[in-house]
């Protein structure tokens, strides 16, 4: 019995990361033979993202609500608008790339993917570790989120792969950088007691510095 509720465990975490993969890879594929149309127009680009973004966000609030509502509060919202639009107004890049970045890295990119990795696949292995391997919280936590970075960096690769510019940088590198980068917005997450605006913030402000500044 404990064996397949492990299993049951394993699977159902997986599964929502191999139905995100498959969106991704479709996406690619779309912007594959349609990449004129996403170049130039916003409204393609907004479309394309938000495709990718739905079911993280569904499943993330679907599975925790509670952390999501506890995070949404009316002075994180503040609080994250207003330090999320600060790159935007020290570029000089024209002011519709600079709303469009700002929308773009704000709701489409950190949002949903520090909802999926950060909240819902770390609390998913972290959960999971704790009732069937009995370890340390600590332990679980550490373990549970280098698994989810390393699937976040994983699914970097798609994109590239399937549109054939996987020549701008090595592939391993998205792994390395998902593990990186995602443990410090794990940090990030606890230490603001699972306030995932945290890590959203600091995710947002990175990708819209390196696009903007």
């Amino acid at each position: 019995m404990e064996n397949k509720q492990k299993k049951q465990f394993k699977n159902e975490a997986l599964y929502s990361y191999l139905i995100l993969v498959f969106i991704i890879f479709i996406a690619s594929l779309e912007y594959k033979y349609n990449a004129n149309l996403f170049e130039n127009s916003y409204i393609s680009k907004i479309a394309f993202s938000m495709v990718i973004s739905i079911y993280p966000v569904y499943i993330t609030i679907k599975h925790y609500s509670n952390i999501i509502t506890k995070s949404f509060k009316p002075a994180n919202i503040a609080i994250l608008l207003l330090i999320s639009f600060i790159p935007v107004l020290f570029s000089q890049e024209n002011y519709i790339d600079r709303i469009y970045a700002w929308v773009h890295y704000l709701f489409l990119v950190a949002l949903p993917e520090e909802f999926f990795f950060r909240v819902y696949l770390t609390e998913q292995f972290n959960e999971g570790l704790l009732r069937y391997w009995k370890i340390t919280n600590v332990s679980a936590y550490i373990i549970g989120s280098l698994f989810a970075n390393v699937l976040w960096g994983v699914t970097h690769i798609i994109f590239p792969l399937v549109n054939n510019v996987n020549n701008l940088e090595p592939l391993w590198s998205y792994i390395t950088f998902g593990i990186g980068n995602g443990l410090l917005y794990t940090a990030l997450f606890l230490i603001f007691r699972k306030n995932v605006l945290a890590p959203v913030l600091f995710h947002a402000v990175i990708d819209m510095c390196n696009k903007l500044l």
